[in-house]
């Protein structure tokens, strides 16, 4: 029997090392994504920095093992057989909630995953503990401290909130004072700013990042709390000096620097704090099993009633261990960049494709905003107006820069967004607020977009829905957790040590179907290709030819091979032939968006001399969303088809299929000829021939209709395959003419 919970310790500390992983990769987003969004510096640079705090703010934590050990339940309720059974359970349901936001790329709170899967399999337990026992039900309020959750769910309320508008009222007075070319008030402003920011960092580190540390009793760190006042100011006056002096040097950024300090900062803070969300249950479950050892009773009759005290320091060896396997992570996890780059994209300040759609509900908040904001204006007097928002103007683009190195938003936001973020949750930690660093951070994020008027009349309805859902998937974290973890304990206590097993088993393969989904990217078929830097350097309609050319060679070719795979699987009822178009469907049209999206700015590199050539780039733009537009919809129609088991395809119309892949592609052929010759005599010929059999099969189709031979289904399938393959190929026509 010591043998069995033995390697359930084991399973569980080993089970840390993967909830350090997929729990950094979330939270990663919290101080990485202000620097990377500003280009503070390179992706590598803003690692190492963040790497610092992490590892530094990793050798101060330790003081939340509470929250394992006694926040959520009443340890003396709880056998030592019980608290295992939850242990593993919080593990494995962590593991499995936060990777699947990973993957989902939206970024949620590592404390409440841990709280309410804690909460989760301690209700269960209990439940199943006063059912076995013949107690009241209400005597299970016994076994719970509900305070914690009560307390959680506020606190989402109170920092979403508080963030946002803080974040909005600062960055509205930071941009008025600085406008966007802060260069020219770099020496003052950006000396004030860098002072101020310094002391908030120092104020932030000291009663944050030591709150729970095991240096939190220091002597430094009680002179610091003791003399804050006059360490304050000092450190305002010497650090605002310091910065007025290296501002005289030519381009120092003062802003740059505030950002790298903050990202260190938020790191540390990081590291202290949320490190033991991920380590605590783990090194609990091993504390809990050198009692029970040393008790001499059964696993049953043990209670933990020696969790209920204080709980120990961490070992520091592993703590930098375990902020070893957090900084490794961030260097090589690709699920890190996916999640900052879905806060970027929420708060950038360029144009481009929007990940979320908006619905009724955000449009009307959204019209009331405006509305508002609207009125509010209308307030001050017309001078006072126009200067305002003269100071909002922002700095024309530069097209040299390539656009993957184009700053999300500049440095003035980043330092705001980390600067504010920490003083909200040194705030709320000196009043013993249970902020969470996750939401004050991304609502920090997304208020000072708003102030710098990032969300316009063609981004905001799609950026407050982004921000909707972000909020929401906090709120479906604590009540999946709760679920989650319940069902699991049921699972582990009706099966015994065989469940523990299954739900090992469960959530390994979930994991493993949640990174495969991840890493699965679209076959090599493409109907388009990523437009060449070089295009908008074309000065000559020759050079833009050549590359319209090449573009639609390629898309010729992938139009012949997706015709000849639906046919196929049609024939053949292939539901994963067709999924797998299906996905590469799904992926050319968010391309396809991208690219377009991307074309205004794109085509300003092309000068004003250029309107022909811009022309032509934007009709092929529209001829290729046409066909996979048209494609997506014959697509949508087969898959569905198949999937639900209709009835197949006859014979004769499988034939007719087969002839008319066989008419695409002698047509495709005459295409690639007219692209040699220049002359499209020979494939309008193939086309008309083409629609030839296309009536041919209709009147067939028709017929057997009238017979009764074919149903609804049937005749929906067959002639949309016909008319939407035919439309593709009359808008390629159209493609390939404009590239000769």
């Amino acid at each position: 029997m010591e043998t069995i919970y033995l390697v359930l310790v084991i399973v569980l500390l080993l089970l840390a090392c993967v909830d350090l992983i997929v729990g950094v990769s979330n939270d990663a987003s919290n101080f990485l994504t202000s620097a990377v969004g500003s280009k503070a510096g390179t992706f590598n640079t803003i690692l190492i920095v963040a790497a610092f705090g992490v590892l530094i703010g990793s050798l101060s934590a330790g003081g939340m093992m509470e929250i394992a050990r006694k926040g959520v339940f009443n340890p003396s309720l709880f056998s030592f057989h019980d608290i295992m059974i939850i242990y593993i359970v919080v593990m494995l349901a962590d593991i499995f909630l936060l990777d699947t936001f990973n993957t989902l790329k939206l970024p949620t709170s590592t404390t409440i995953a841990i709280v309410f899967n804690l909460m989760g399999a301690s209700l269960a337990t209990s439940m199943i503990k006063v059912l076995h026992d013949g107690k009241s039900f209400s005597e299970w309020g016994e076994y719970i401290n509900t305070t914690k959750a009560i307390e959680m769910v506020i606190a989402i309320f109170v920092s979403v909130a508080i963030a946002f508008v803080v974040g909005w009222l600062v960055q509205y007075i930071m941009r008025a004072w600085v406008t966007f070319d802060y260069t020219r008030n770099m020496k003052v402003a950006g000396s004030i700013f860098g002072g101020i920011s310094i002391v908030v960092v120092l104020n932030f580190i000291v009663k944050v990042g030591f709150k729970e540390s095991s240096l939190k009793d220091a002597d430094f760190v009680h002179y610091i709390n003791d003399h804050f006042g006059m360490i304050a100011l000092a450190t305002f006056i010497l650090s605002s000096l310091l910065f007025l002096l290296l501002s005289m040097r030519e381009g120092f950024d003062t802003f740059r620097v505030v950002t790298l300090i903050g990202t260190f900062a938020l790191a540390m803070a990081f590291a202290s704090n949320d490190l033991i969300n991920f380590i605590g249950v783990p090194i609990s479950s091993l504390d809990a099993y050198n009692l029970w050892r040393a008790s001499g009773q059964g696993p049953h009759e043990y209670m933990m009633t020696e969790f209920s005290g204080e709980s120990h320091a961490v070992n520091m060896g592993l703590l930098l261990f375990a902020g070893a396997i957090m900084v490794i992570t961030m260097f090589r996890s690709k699920k890190t960049r996916a999640v900052i780059k879905t806060a970027v994209d929420l708060c950038r300040a360029q144009d481009g494709v929007e990940r979320y759609q908006g619905n009724e509900i955000v449009r009307n908040i959204v019209a009331f905003i405006t509305f508002t904001a609207k009125g509010v204006s209308s307030i001050l007097p017309a001078s006072v107006r126009a200067n305002l928002n003269k100071r909002f103007d922002p700095i024309p683009e530069n097209f040299d820069i390539p656009e993957e190195e184009t700053p999300a938003f500049d440095n003035v936001r980043a330092s705001v967004n980390l600067i504010v973020a920490a003083s909200l949750v040194a705030i709320g930690t000196s009043l013993k607020l249970p902020l969470s660093t996750t939401y004050v951070s991304f609502m920090v994020l997304m208020g000072t977009s708003l102030a710098d008027r990032a969300w316009n009349r063609d981004s905001a309805v799609y950026r407050v829905s982004g921000v909707f859902t972000v909020v929401s998937g906090w709120f479906l974290t604590a009540i999946s957790a709760l679920i989650i973890s319940s069902i699991f304990v049921l699972i582990c206590i009706q099966l015994g040590f065989w469940g523990v097993g299954l739900v090992i088993l469960i959530v390994g393969l979930a994991v493993y179907q949640l990174n495969q989904y991840h890493k699965e990217q679209p076959s090599p078929v493409q109907i388009s290709l990523d437009w060449p830097e070089e295009i908008f350097q074309a000065k000559d309609e020759t050079a833009l030819k050549s590359q319209l050319k090449k573009r639609t060679i390629d898309s010729s070719a992938a139009f012949g091979r997706y015709v000849n795979n639906l046919v196929k699987a049609l024939a053949h009822e292939d539901k994963d032939a067709m999924r797998s178009l299906d996905k590469q469907l799904d992926y050319l049209m968010t391309a396809n968006n991208a690219n377009r999206n991307a074309l205004s700015n794109s085509i300003r590199k092309m000068g004003t001399g250029q309107p022909q050539l811009a022309r032509q780039i934007v009709e092929h733009y529209s001829l290729e969303s046409n066909i996979l537009e048209e494609l997506t919809q014959l697509n949508d129609i087969a898959k569905l088809h198949i999937l639900n088991m209709h009835r197949p395809l006859n014979h004769i119309q499988i034939e007719q299929l087969y002839t008319f892949k066989q008419h695409v592609n002698d047509y495709l052929n005459a295409l690639y000829n007219g692209l040699e010759t220049k002359s499209f005599y020979d494939a309008e010929a193939r086309l008309s021939i083409l629609n030839k059999t296309i009536e041919q099969a209709m009147d067939a189709q028709m017929s057997g209709v009238t017979d009764g031979a074919y149903n609804y289904k049937n005749a929906n399938l067959f002639v949309t395959t016909l008319f939407n393959n035919r439309a593709s190929a009359e808008h390629l026509l159209r493609m390939v003419k404009g590239s000769v």
